[in-house]
């Protein structure tokens, strides 16, 4: 008999890749942390809830713990929202570059950390000079053999050619329709039935905070986050203003200000604060070397609330104190990985890691007073 029960709901970030992925790297990351903590931890075979939940059971044996744990599935409209063909992902990539430009609160965004900047802005001048510097190469090879009125039209073909793979490699393309996806939400836009699928998710939450769990965590990664705002302030309506104390958000790398620095993104700012006048604890652990999410940043502060109920917890996970020196250094330079290194087990335990969080013994509460106790 389990005498700590736990209920956890996992909202990945922009991902094409479903409940399978994240079953299959859930459980090889938690049997690595059960035997580094000299723990018996079992993951049991992923079910089907409905058609946008997933489950597994997750049971520390030695600790007396039990948690059920769901994904909350939103892939299949990513994949949906996928825009394949080349030319169509450019166009829609320009015209959300050209938002972000003209719409982008510049004094605020200006004053954030500086990496996430980068990582908005490198692929588009990837997807403009990329092509222009590979069909300049291509027109001065053909040139030496074809008249330029032939040479500069077959150039143009091959250095378009030549560049998407580039482009997929630096996964710039990837990129590119992650911030269309945001651009939309920004602008209030239904993305392709986004709005039903948070109610549904917003019926097992509150399913879940009313049965016997101990515990209740909503647990996002990337941009998953920036779903968490229109999640929470469903939540909250759902539960006629008021969380139990049971209950925490939890944000693993987040980039909320990519939406809520919008001046078109009103909308947003509004669920914001909102959310910000309700009692509840949020944890947030972004790491300031990954420049993918903007870390130690206050997200209420962006929507600028003029009351706080909420208690806001910001937190580096510091990869370097639970890392052999250098295993970090090399992941240092795999920016890519480095934003994934949430999900995944350390060399050393953590006490607020995912896995902690999630199969550990302790309360999110004591986690994070036993993680912030050390040196």
């Amino acid at each position: 008999m389990a005498s700590f029960k736990r209920k956890c709901f996992y909202l990945s970030g922009f991902d094409p890749r479903g409940a399978p992925h994240y079953h299959r790297m859930y459980a090889e990351q938690v049997e690595k942390h059960g035997r580094l903590a000299g723990e018996t931890i079992t993951v049991s075979r992923r079910r089907t809830i409905n058609e946008s939940i997933a489950g597994w059971q997750v049971v520390n044996e030695t600790a007396g713990v039990e948690t059920d744990y769901y994904n909350l599935r939103w892939d299949d409209l990513v994949r949906t929202a996928w825009i394949r063909e080349p030319i169509r992902l450019v166009v829609k990539g320009l015209a959300t570059y050209w938002r972000y430009l003209t719409q982008s609160d510049w004094p605020r965004v200006l004053a954030l950390p500086r990496h996430p900047l980068t990582t908005l802005y490198y692929p588009l001048a990837a997807m403009l000079l990329i092509p222009l510097l590979l069909i300049l190469l291509a027109t001065g090879l053909l040139a030496i053999a074809l008249p330029l009125k032939w040479a500069l039209p077959i150039a143009i073909l091959a250095g378009v050619a030549g560049a998407i793979p580039l482009l997929i490699r630096m996964r710039a393309l990837w990129l590119v329709r992650l911030y269309v996806f945001n651009d939309a939400l920004a602008r209030g836009r239904d993305f392709r039935g986004m709005d039903e699928r948070l109610d549904g998710f917003v019926e097992a939450i509150a399913e879940a905070l009313a049965s016997d769990a101990d515990e209740v965590l909503v647990i996002t990664h990337s941009n998953g986050s920036i779903i968490a705002v229109p999640l929470m302030d469903r939540l909250i309506a759902r539960m006629g203003g008021t969380l139990p104390a049971k209950f925490a958000l939890v944000t693993f790398g987040q980039c909320i200000p990519l939406v809520a620095l919008r001046r078109d993104a009103g909308g947003y700012r509004e669920k914001i604060r909102a959310i910000a006048a309700t009692d509840f604890h949020w944890y947030d652990f972004s790491f300031p070397a990954d420049g993918a999410c903007y870390a130690m940043v206050d997200p209420f502060a962006l929507g600028e609330p003029k009351v706080v109920n909420a208690t806001m917890h910001l937190l580096s996970p510091r990869f370097f104190a639970f890392y052999e020196a250098d295993v970090y250094q090399a992941l240092r330079k795999q920016k890519y990985e480095l934003h994934f290194d949430y999900l995944r087990c350390q060399d050393r335990i953590s006490p607020a890691s995912l896995l902690s969080l999630t199969a550990g013994p302790r309360p999110i509460a004591e986690s994070v007073a036993a993680f912030r106790a050390i040196p």
